[in-house]
């Protein structure tokens, strides 16, 4: 009854204001073309055929005497680091999906690296984010968007690990029983026309996610007579981002760790294929936990540090 009357009042909304619901898709889809989509899908279809051709242990070679021993994880959990931390939402989800149903990952492992993996691009935050928020000295909260969710899945790895003790004798098969029977590396050009359809799929549906969850700001805007920026960052985070212009800079940090319902969206997208949706509710738990570990951070920043 809840989800009909949810509907039925976006309809009438729709019908009643189509101009302003326009602005709202319009906006989501601007910042699908001009941000999501030209950073997002090179990196979909270079990664895509890195694990088509099965590159991701070279790839994640010159890492993996650090992360591997450290994190005590296998080659191609290595590389989802790599792509999670470096290329931004929702690529970790992406390549944890694409790994586990080529055989390279454990579920389990799927949902370990779920629960960190799965962050803004350093790119974005250093680009637009700091900016817009006027924060120049940049390490302190670099630390805090990378740093903490790198501790956060240390201290979830050592958890595991103490409850099953059997696996600290294997870094790089661990819980092989869990493994589905991998896949054989592709040819080149069948790789790269799976990789560019795969990724033309999902950055499709990554702007109707984008353009829905704007829209549904018309909702508040409509009921308070007023645009609601804070809702506008639980909804979409970065056009909540433009809406604040810089105001409550913590609030905003937080948003951003967070990355709004629209980035569990995508992300619940990503694992579509996969059995790896059950972990949702995982992630969702996990992702408040480290955006109230962040807000911790960045209060003491500004409250202690001068920032």
């Amino acid at each position: 009854m809840i989800r009909v009357c949810v509907f039925l009042g976006l309809l009438l909304g729709l019908l009643s204001n189509s101009s302003l619901a326009g602005s709202y898709v319009l906006e989501g889809l601007n910042v699908w073309a001009t941000r999501a989509l030209p950073a997002l899908f090179p990196f979909m279809v270079l990664s895509g055929l890195i694990i088509r051709l099965e590159l991701a242990e070279r790839v994640s070679k010159a890492f993996k005497p650090l992360l591997g021993r450290l994190y005590h994880a296998s080659s191609a959990a290595c590389y989802v680091m790599l792509e999670g931390f470096l290329c931004g939402f929702p690529m970790g989800a992406r390549t944890i999906a694409e790994l586990y149903e080529r055989g390279r990952l454990t579920k389990r492992d799927g949902r370990w690296l779920l629960a960190f993996c799965n962050n803004l691009s350093p790119a974005y935050v250093m680009g637009v984010l700091f900016p817009m928020l006027g924060i120049k000295r940049m390490l302190p909260y670099l630390l805090g968007f990378y740093g903490l969710p790198l501790i956060y899945g240390w201290i979830l790895r050592i958890i595991s690990l103490r409850h099953k003790a059997k696996e600290l004798n294997s870094l790089e098969n661990i819980d092989a029983r869990n493994y589905s029977k991998p896949k054989s590396a592709m040819p080149f050009g069948t790789a790269l026309r799976e990789s560019i359809e795969s990724a033309t799929h999902a950055v499709i549906i990554l702007g109707g996610y984008l353009a829905f969850f704007c829209l549904l700001n018309l909702f508040p805007h409509l009921i308070l007579q007023k645009p609601q920026p804070i809702l506008g960052l639980l909804l979409e985070v970065t056009t909540g981002l433009n809406t604040m212009k810089g105001r409550s800079p913590i609030l905003c940090l937080c948003a951003a760790t967070f990355g709004g319902l629209s980035c569990i969206a995508q992300t619940h997208a990503a694992l579509s294929h996969t059995d790896l949706t059950d972990a949702m509710g995982e992630y969702v738990i996990h992702k408040i936990i480290l955006t109230a570990i962040s807000l911790a951070w960045y209060y003491a920043l500004f409250r202690f540090s001068g920032f």
